[in-house]
């Protein structure tokens, strides 16, 4: 079995003096897992593509901006993505940060909680609309740049890898908020609908995802797949019928969607070590 891990040097990439490279790139390949002695930022102009960083995978595509921070393990498959990779000193992105009117927000955000040594965690935002023109401009413009390297272009670059970060992190705010939203609407769907048959494709349409996004996506909302998720809401709310009504165990079967009896006293039991029965004897 083959061990070896590829590590990029910096002194190998990067010129004398300089603490940014801007590339734009097609790929349709899979690039095994590397390291890097830099950080890059990955933004996705065209197709899609599946990235992996450390222990996490994800699906990327247009307007799509992943950060690998120094050190990280990462790899990726793609059969036809084109994207800009902007690879960073650790430095260069400290003086950009520093430098930043933002620097607090950065200071009081996880994905950044430092800008030297282990800087922050591994993170994707998307952009999309007119915030995507605007990062595309950006971008553009910044490998405008790097390729003609006029005088005091390091300046310039510099200059834009701190609008750069204030977009991302913008964007890394909104996200958690979005995160929330998500989560409170897609448990407000689950339960208010319970005692139906609940399907992936369902949900999906009410939260307006393409399915498949939407299956990979609830992963990473809830750490576990939706059949799990439902199991588990089914038990939690026939538990607590169990407690508070007067309802007999068969009715409470078919109010919280197990259409099988026989599986409900099964599943129940393995939650509970107790049967719907007994459960219900105890908590009275």
């Amino acid at each position: 079995m083959n061990n070896f891990m590829q590590i990029y040097k910096a002194d190998d990439i990067f010129a004398d003096g300089e603490g940014i490279v801007v590339k734009k790139e097609t790929v349709n390949r899979v690039k095994n897992p590397h390291k890097h002695e830099f950080i890059e930022l990955v933004y996705v102009t065209r197709g899609s593509g599946t990235e992996v960083v450390g222990d996490k995978e994800y699906v990327v595509g247009r307007g799509d901006l992943l950060f690998v921070n120094f050190g990280a393990t990462h790899a990726f498959q793609a059969s036809d993505m084109d994207f800009v990779h902007i690879l960073l000193r650790p430095e260069f992105v400290s003086e950009a940060l520093v430098n930043s009117e933002n620097i607090f927000d950065v200071f009081s955000l996880p994905q950044f909680s430092t800008i030297t040594g282990d800087f922050g965690k591994n993170c994707i935002v998307n952009f999309e609309g007119e915030e995507r023109e605007t990062m595309s401009e950006i971008i553009d413009a910044m490998l405008k740049e790097y390729g003609i390297k006029s005088p005091g272009y390091k300046t310039v670059l510099h200059g834009y890898t701190q609008v750069l970060f204030t977009h991302l992190i913008r964007r890394l705010k909104e996200k958690d908020t979005e995160k929330n939203l998500s989560v409170k609407k897609i448990e407000s769907y689950v339960d208010e609908h319970l005692d139906e048959r609940l399907t992936l494709s369902d949900i999906a349409d009410s939260c307006f995802y393409n399915p498949s996004y939407f299956s990979r996506k609830f992963k990473q909302l809830f750490g576990k797949n939706l059949s799990d998720y439902v199991k588990e809401r089914r038990l939690d709310r026939a538990a607590e019928l169990l407690r508070k009504s007067e309802l007999s165990v068969d009715s409470i079967c078919k109010t919280t969607g197990f259409s099988d009896k026989s599986k409900f006293y099964k599943v129940f039991k393995e939650r509970f070590s107790l049967t719907p029965s007994e459960y219900k004897k105890g908590k009275k």
